[in-house]
């Protein structure tokens, strides 16, 4: 959901039919002055049309990092996905270029057992 922190408004909202991970949000403005929006969820849930069929499912550590756009509502981008747990992740833009870049930190299972960082 998307607040006009003026009026307090809502001038955008969407339901994504996935499980949102713990990481935050984050979100980057657009050249059309418009926020896209980043977070990490699980995979969508899909409906069979038939019933009977039972779909296949995601293994439950694969995570997807989505992207949203007003201009687009009815679009769920799936940008990446990583089987190791965000802990960590940043929006930035390079003003000179106007390039934007997404860091994540990611951790996952070392030799011994505990979680250890992997990517960057």
């Amino acid at each position: 959901m998307v607040v006009d922190g003026d009026s307090g408004m809502v001038v955008w909202s969407y339901s994504a039919p996935c499980h949102m991970e713990e990481t935050p949000a984050t979100s980057a403005a657009a050249v059309d002055q418009k926020s896209v929006f980043l977070f990490w969820a699980g995979g969508l849930s899909a409906a069979s049309p038939d019933p009977d069929v039972v779909l296949g499912t995601e293994p439950p550590s694969l995570h997807h990092l989505y992207l949203l756009h007003p201009a687009f509502p009815s679009i769920l981008l799936d940008l990446a996905n990583a089987t190791g747990t965000v802990t960590a992740s940043e929006v930035g833009i390079n003003d000179l270029w106007k390039d934007a870049f997404y860091v994540t930190r990611t951790t996952g299972p070392s030799s011994e057992g505990h979680p250890a960082p992997l990517v960057i």
